[in-house]
């Protein structure tokens, strides 16, 4: 299917730039942003003296770049049940209600 190789390459080109941008925002966070109030709410920090970003919590998991995969993969599934297997939706009209 050309749908899918398409976003086969746009899902590992993103995939390399979201790696790239989360390493540069983390990097800032640890050197840069000592965010007390969440730190003080983890487990750990405060025994450990240290802020998420600082090892202070067990686990780091403070983030942002990775939300919505699961309406990603939700939407994909839509159109391949709707559009691909009843074919309920045309591809025109798929094309027509994301603007394309």
């Amino acid at each position: 299917m050309k749908w899918m190789d398409a976003w086969d390459t746009q899902i590992r080109y993103y995939t390399r730039k979201s790696i790239e941008i989360e390493y540069v925002v983390d990097t800032m966070l640890e050197e840069n942003v000592h965010d007390i109030l969440c730190s003080a709410l983890v487990d750990d920090c405060i025994e450990r003296a240290k802020s998420i970003k600082q090892g202070g919590a067990k686990y780091d998991w403070v983030s942002g770049l990775q939300v919505g995969i699961a309406n990603l993969g939700n939407s994909l599934a839509a159109v391949k049940k709707l559009v691909f297997e009843q074919g309920a939706i045309g591809q025109q009209q798929l094309a027509a209600a994301t603007g394309r």
